[in-house]
């Protein structure tokens, strides 16, 4: 799969691209996603090197939760947005914020369902 850029719009195609595929792959891609959510981007997205080195200077707790949150997401075909300005800001400090409301549960066959939609905010 091509990389996309780091963008709004570069993150809807990529979620466009995954939608596409069949479920098996998707499921892959969500697992991948789930293990190393830092290495998932970096394979999915062109970064700027400072972004790279931001990527790697994460919180690992904070990582593995996005990852989760965005690998359910992607499982079950719920919205799934990036919201980053195009320009960053004055200042220096970043924001970054997940926004979930997915709601999931489980039956007696040991399937799964959800739904809702997850949205990662960055903003300076």
């Amino acid at each position: 799969m091509e990389k996309f850029p780091f963008t709004n719009e570069g993150a809807a195609e990529l979620v466009a691209a995954l939608y596409a595929l069949p479920d098996a792959a998707l499921h892959v891609e969500a697992d991948e996603a789930h293990a190393d959510f830092a290495d998932w981007l970096l394979k999915h997205f062109t970064f700027e090197p400072s972004q790279v080195a931001y990527l790697g200077s994460m919180s690992t707790s904070l990582l593995d939760f996005m990852g989760a949150q965005v690998a359910m997401a992607m499982r079950h075909r719920l919205a799934l947005t990036l919201v980053k300005p195009e320009h960053k800001g004055l200042r220096d400090s970043k924001l970054i914020e997940t926004k979930s409301n997915i709601d999931a549960g489980g039956n007696g066959s040991g399937g799964e369902n959800a739904s809702g939609s997850v949205t990662i905010e960055i903003s300076y």
